[in-house]
Parts: structure tokens; sequence; C-alpha cells
């Protein structure tokens, strides 16, 4: 059996694209088989398409694993920022207003065991502590307050009944008043003590359903009074005066 191109030589193998004989000379090896000049184009010609195709696939497949990188990393970063963006936004303000929730979760477990009421006595949560309801005072300092635990604010020592507890709290507490459902015009309980614990922008206060606003107007109309609950009419006549 002769080449194809060269009759007067012997062929010594086929050409696995044309299936034609060819001589040593013709034939050239190519991903373990051996093709003739014109097939070996062919070949070639069809394995750069595929590279091509498949260099093209490799870069899909990355962009997708990057958008699905982005997208996971969002998932997971984006909950985390709504969760402490507002404390950053409102710095002291928005430390402070979570002080005043973990009190109120305090004073819930208090009022659940007394009849829903809180602590009877202005400025005296001492019950909290002597219950172990709260482990610590810092949560009676405002972050935004200039003062130390000892009472004092800007040089001056801060006023107080005796029985104030904590000594120089943030916070003033009023006494007599019980838990309620939210909606039920609930009244101010703790309130920051002055609005320079935020730059005399206004103040927070925490109401008997445990809500808690950053008050800006009626600040006058926030202030202690005396409650006298009468025993006599079961516990839910309130007598009030201003101290």
């Amino acid at each position: 059996m002769s080449c194809k191109n060269h009759p007067e030589r012997e062929a010594t193998g086929t050409c696995a694209g044309c299936g034609e004989t060819f001589c040593r000379e013709c034939l050239s090896r190519f991903h373990e088989k051996e093709y003739c000049p014109a097939c070996l184009k062919g070949e070639a010609a069809l394995a750069s398409a595929h590279l091509a195709g498949g260099a093209g696939e490799v870069a899909r497949m990355k962009r997708t694993l990057i958008g699905c990188s982005v997208v996971l990393l969002a998932l997971v970063t984006i909950p985390m920022f709504l969760l402490i963006y507002p404390m950053f936004k409102l710095g002291d303000i928005g430390r402070c207003r979570a002080n005043l929730k973990g009190i109120f979760e305090a004073l819930a477990v208090y009022a659940e065991e007394n009849e829903g009421w809180f602590p009877p006595d202005n400025n005296d949560l001492k019950p909290l502590f002597e219950q172990n309801l709260v482990e610590s005072t810092e949560l009676f300092y405002c972050p935004g307050a200039k003062q130390t635990l000892g009472g004092m604010e800007g040089g001056r020592r801060l006023t107080a009944s005796p029985q104030a507890f904590p000594p120089g709290s943030s916070y003033l507490y009023q006494g007599g008043l019980r838990l309620r459902e939210s909606g039920k015009q609930a009244r101010p309980v703790l309130w920051d003590r002055s609005p320079r614990n935020h730059r005399g922008k206004g103040i927070n206060v925490l109401r008997e359903d445990g809500a808690v606003r950053f008050q800006t107007k009626g600040l006058s109309r926030i202030r202690l009074r005396t409650i006298v609950t009468d025993p006599a009419e079961g516990g839910v006549s309130v007598k009030e005066s201003e101290t």
C-alpha cells in the first residue's frame, strides 16, 4: 500500500481524520493520533475553538463566583449594619436608649413578681439590685452625661433625696407606677435627668409600656410626682401631686 501523496513510497500509517494511507513523512501526531497535513490543520483549528470556548466558560464561572460572593457578603453585612447603624448615627442618644431598655427588662420582671407594680419610691431602684435583677450600675449612667459613679456632673454634685439609688444616676425614676400594655397612654417611668446629657437636644423617656422615645418638646411636663396608691380602693386608684 502506497502513500497517497507519494505513490512511490510505502505507506506506514492511516490518517485518523480522512482514513487515507500516508508515509511516515506525511503523518503528524496530534492528541495521541496521527493526521495528514490537511486533517491536522482542521483538528488544530477545532482544538483552538474549543480552547477559546473553555476560556470563556472559565471567565463566566469566575464572574458567577464573584457575584455570589458579593450577594453573600451583602446578606451578612447588611443586617449587621442595620443593627449597629442607629447606635453610630445617634451616638450617645442611641446608647442611652439601650440603657433604658435594659433597665425596663429588670422593671418588667419585678412587676411580674409584684402584681404588676414597679418599685414604689421615686429615684429608688434598690429593689432591683436586692432581687438580683440588675448586676451593675453601669446601665444607670448615660453615655452622654459628664459624671462619675460618685454622682458628679460637670464638677457639681447631683442633688437627690437620701434614698436615691443608684447614687448619681443620670436618670430620674418615677415610683408608684405599673406595667402597662402598649397604646394605653403609658406614663413616663424613667428619663434623662437633664437635656445636657445629650447636648441640650432633648431627653430619652422610658414609659410604662417599655417604649423609649427621644423627646424634644414638652420637657417641663415630665417631672417627678408623689404618687400615692390607695389600698382601700384595690390598689388601682392613684393620687398624684408634684414634688
